[in-house]
């Protein structure tokens, strides 16, 4: 949500100066990102830039070129910042409007043209109409107004403006909930709900396959219909904090909101373990349905694919990024590939409502890379050094839901994990444009999602205005 934000050329500094309306500045929007930065405890910390599959030396071992010009640099910015922030406030506000004009809206395609972004890692190939070749969806962004909070009133903003205002209302508000959640129910609210549940705990659920879970069972609710379904999950609560664990706050947030992410009843802390009552899924997960029938066609893998974005868009709203998609978190409920999105034992808050931008995460340390075979759903920017480098979890979300979808495709994985790539993007889009029997829009949102250019990665709103999320 905060990179729809941005796409649409709207700041949401609600409460904050807006500099004379230069909310919406390519200086603006770089210093806040900073700002983020600079918060985090380790102030060292970047993000992590691209191409990707390029494994630093050693975690701990930085170039010391990199490492000095960078701290004689940060060291510089900070005293002159220091002497002369004031003398320069008027001078950067100035630089902020004239960044808002015309350059700004060069930058952005109208949709009403028709034309091909051609910033996008893919471009090259949308010039071709040949056999092996797809072509680019336009590139819909329009360029609109920066919201300018101070000054202006409510009926005075556009529409874009106002939604923009609301969704960031929302989005803070949900942030704030979770955050004050309690992880399990209250517990004499807890007592009362367990007793609704008839549990068996003489009769395990044998699922035959190690879960996170110490034990599962089937159970019925008293008040629920007979054909609903229902799943007791027993997890340790030395694992699981009862008061503070984020992974039990999540599911209590979630609940049943969502016909596409698992409905969750009931959290409750019982002696020395957290009970989780959840809908059962009958029919397994995709990663099990593909080993046992095969790869999907594009028709059932597009069914999936809405699903799946509805799923994200809903958690964006949220503020909480999975970063664990993978079809064996994506739960068959139906046999007509009705599915629900679960596994958020890996999920974060993703929103800073403080400085209105994305919580970059530390990267996954190299030395796990490929542990897991080629099954690997991981960006590639996720990788790197762990204690000096981020990315965002938001856009590594979006490459996850693309190779889970070419896993669904193909029963493969678009590039090999295990081995360290600098040309990883040539890998991959080779590998996409070589699928057979998808379409040229199914290659193309593909090839969007996967792209290792994570700046350049659809979001999840976008991909709601690709064709292949529409077509049935």
């Amino acid at each position: 949500m905060v990179k729809y934000m941005k796409e649409k050329g709207l700041t949401s500094s609600t409460g904050s100066d807006s500099g004379g309306g230069g909310g919406g500045s390519s200086s603006a929007s770089s210093s806040s990102a900073n700002d983020v930065v600079s918060s985090v405890e380790d102030k060292k910390k970047k993000v992590r830039e691209l191409p990707s599959s390029v494994d630093p030396a050693d975690d701990d071992d930085v170039s010391p070129k990199s490492s000095s010009s960078g701290d004689s640099k940060t060291k510089a910015a900070k005293k002159k910042s220091s002497s002369s922030s004031k003398k320069k406030s008027k001078g950067k506000r100035s630089k902020s409007k004239s960044s808002t004009g015309k350059g700004r809206k060069k930058s952005l395609v109208k949709s009403s043209t028709g034309a091909v972004n051609k910033k996008s890692p893919l471009s090259a190939k949308s010039k071709s109409s040949s056999k092996g070749k797809f072509k680019m969806v336009a590139n819909t962004e329009m360029a609109l107004k920066p919201l300018q909070v101070k000054g202006v009133n409510y009926g005075e903003m556009t529409f874009d403006e106002k939604k923009v205002q609301f969704m960031q209302t929302l989005l803070k508000a949900n942030v704030s909930k979770l955050k004050s959640l309690p992880a399990t129910e209250p517990s004499e609210e807890g007592k009362k709900a367990f007793s609704m549940y008839n549990l068996d705990e003489k009769k395990p659920l044998e699922t035959g396959k190690p879960h996170s879970a110490k034990a599962l069972y089937t159970c019925t609710h008293k008040s629920f219909s007979p054909d609903i379904q229902v799943v007791a999950k027993v997890y340790d609560a030395a694992t699981y904090d009862p008061k503070s664990s984020l992974f039990l706050k999540v599911l209590r947030h979630l609940g049943k909101l969502h016909p596409n992410v698992i409905q969750t009843w009931d959290v409750i802390n019982k002696g020395d373990s957290v009970y989780v009552f959840q809908e059962l899924a009958p029919y397994g997960n995709l990663a099990d349905y593909v080993k046992k029938k095969g790869p999907l066609g594009e028709k059932e893998c597009q069914l999936v694919a809405c699903q799946l974005r509805t799923g994200m868009d809903f958690l964006g709203d949220m503020g909480i990024s999975h970063r664990d998609i993978s079809p064996r978190h994506l739960l068959l409920v139906h046999k007509d590939m009705r599915v629900k999105l679960t596994g958020f034992r890996s999920a974060v808050i993703y929103y800073n409502e403080k400085s209105d931008e994305i919580n970059f995460q530390p990267c996954l340390p190299v030395k796990k890379k490929g542990k897991e075979g080629a099954e690997d759903y991981h960006a590639p920017e996720s990788y790197g050094n762990s204690k000096k480098e981020q990315f965002d979890p938001v856009a590594a979300d979006v490459f996850s839901a693309g190779a889970t979808l070419y896993h669904l495709l193909t029963g493969k994985f678009p590039f090999d994990a295990s081995k360290s790539n600098p040309k990883v993007e040539n890998e991959i889009q080779g590998n996409v444009r070589a699928l057979k029997k998808v379409s040229d829009n199914g290659k193309s949102a593909l090839g969007y999602m996967l792209t290792t250019f994570s700046d350049k990665r659809f979001t999840v709103e976008r991909l709601k205005e690709h064709p292949w999320f529409h077509e049935k």
